[in-house]
């Protein structure tokens, strides 16, 4: 059986829930995602929504990529801190 891609509806019911997931933490989170130039836009668009959503939530969201397999992925994040080790 072939599976439908999700409708912009169930796309947003997810984000609104993640945001409020996250939202009402009262202690620091960490959220590590690894390997992000392997991510695809979807994931990138959520990446990019959920910082401006939880900008004022104790929330730090710490993502790891190859800069040599993905140059411009910072700038796809507005507001991203790079760190280059």
């Amino acid at each position: 059986a072939s599976r439908r891609p999700p409708t912009k509806r169930q796309r947003n019911a997810l984000l609104l829930t993640i945001e409020a997931l996250y939202a009402r933490e009262q202690t620091p989170t960490l959220v590590i995602l690894e390997d992000l130039q392997w991510a695809g836009s979807e994931s990138m668009r959520l990446l990019a929504w959920l910082t401006r959503a939880l900008e004022r939530a104790p929330v730090l969201i710490l993502g790891t990529y190859r800069d040599d397999e993905a140059t411009s992925l910072p700038a796809t994040l507005d507001g991203a801190l790079v760190l280059t080790l």
